[in-house]
């Protein structure tokens, strides 16, 4: 598997899933919104995405420190997928042998719209067993009454975000995500009172900032998100990752601001059956962030992500390209692609071809570029000095000039 170097190599392994949208039966009129049906457990590859998941972290032998969820774990409010994804996200926690199962809510979590309760939208997310978004009872308290939590470890810390505190409360709050001047004061008095850690992130369902393209719509974004990513982004609290679903569009970029703003990684969707307007840019996909220490203490909060995709009839593999996030991508390098071309291209001199392999040990900062930087990096080396990058698997592993 592509991820094995690199994922052996980390010392914190964060594994996120979103965007489950369990369900049992459907409506004549109502389009199937998931391969995540209750009962449908087909154990043959590619049946069942949380069945084939637990397969491929057995047969594979992966870890992970934490399991973080995006929300959207069932489908339209439905009780009943949400007792039953909860507790498989439960087993997949154990099966990857995390410490921490850490959730926030969709809209899809949320009964706004009162079909199931009487007049309370968190009201089976409260009944919950084990105790929802966190396993213990205080902490989930937390989340309830100031709209998010804190969990925090040696090196790494993670806050959820309730970005969907306000559906049920308005009408119109269902059309978005919001987080309140309120919450963004309380959060800010909490990171204050708290060490930073080498890695932070934090988790919500609605994105943070503008995520509209392939005419999937402006009108959803998260309400104050702007000032939420301004206030991770000041360098005051440590260096941050925010991880979001909602989309379905897998997407990873920095947020708007100085050198120290934010990773913003919008996460595929585990199970969805994808919206016509996503068509071949994007398949079903989980990812697990990976930073090693020493690499994060020298470059500041960088690291690796890798991610898998789900076809039905095949199940889970290394994530293709035009699947949304590749195999393997990197973060955190913050550069200018065009000039850290030309130092690729002055260290490969007059050679007609090199291993990759000796570019990464020379400019180690090659391995922490994002999708779109490293794109710009291979054209730029194309046009201006001739040179292409040769890979193997969708991984780079030789560059010079081939005729």
């Amino acid at each position: 598997m592509k991820f094995r170097q690199a994922y052996d190599a980390a010392d914190i392994r964060l594994v996120l899933i979103s965007d489950l949208h369990a369900y049992d039966n459907t409506s004549e009129t109502e389009v199937k919104p998931s391969f995540l049906k209750i009962g449908d457990e087909d154990s043959s590859s590619g049946g069942n995405p949380l069945t084939d998941l637990k397969r491929l972290i057995r047969e594979e032998t992966i870890k992970g420190d934490a399991l973080l969820c995006m929300g959207d774990i069932t489908d339209k409010a439905r009780p009943i997928g949400m007792r039953y994804a909860w507790q498989k996200l439960d087993e997949i926690k154990t099966a990857l042998g995390a410490e921490l199962l850490v959730a926030t809510s969709g809209n899809h979590d949320c009964d706004s719209r009162y079909k199931y309760t009487d007049h309370d939208a968190k009201g089976v997310l409260q009944s919950l067993s084990p105790t929802y978004p966190f396993p213990d009872e205080g902490v989930a308290d937390h989340y309830w009454a100031r709209n998010f939590l804190l969990i925090e470890r040696e090196n790494y810390r993670v806050v959820s975000l309730n970005s969907s505190a306000y559906h049920g409360m308005a009408p119109e709050e269902i059309d978005h995500g919001r987080v309140s001047v309120a919450t963004l004061a309380r959060l800010k008095e909490t990171l204050s009172s708290t060490p930073e850690r080498t890695v932070n992130i934090l988790i919500c369902h609605h994105h943070p900032h503008s995520h509209s393209e392939l005419g999937l719509g402006e009108d959803d974004l998260m309400k104050s998100g702007q000032q939420l990513l301004e206030l991770l982004g000041s360098g005051e609290y440590g260096r941050w990752i925010v991880a979001h679903g909602h989309k379905h569009h897998p997407k990873l970029t920095y947020a708007q601001g100085v050198g120290t703003a934010p990773v913003v990684l919008a996460c595929g969707s585990l199970s969805a059956c994808l919206y016509p307007e996503l068509g071949t840019n994007a398949r079903n996909q989980f990812h697990i962030i990976c930073v090693n220490l020493d690499e994060a203490r020298q470059h500041g909060l960088v690291g690796r992500i890798h991610t898998w995709e789900w076809t039905a009839g095949h199940g889970w593999a290394d994530a293709q390209k035009g699947s949304g996030l590749p195999a393997v991508t990197g973060f955190g390098f913050r550069c200018d692609p065009i000039q850290l071309a030309k130092q690729v291209a002055v260290f490969v001199g007059r050679k007609k071809r090199l291993l990759w392999e000796s570019i990464r040990q020379s400019i180690p900062e090659v391995d922490f570029i994002l999708p779109a930087e490293y794109a710009v990096l291979r054209r730029q080396l194309r046009a201006t000095a001739g040179l292409e990058i040769i890979e193997r698997d969708d991984i780079p592993f030789e560059i010079g000039r081939f005729e």
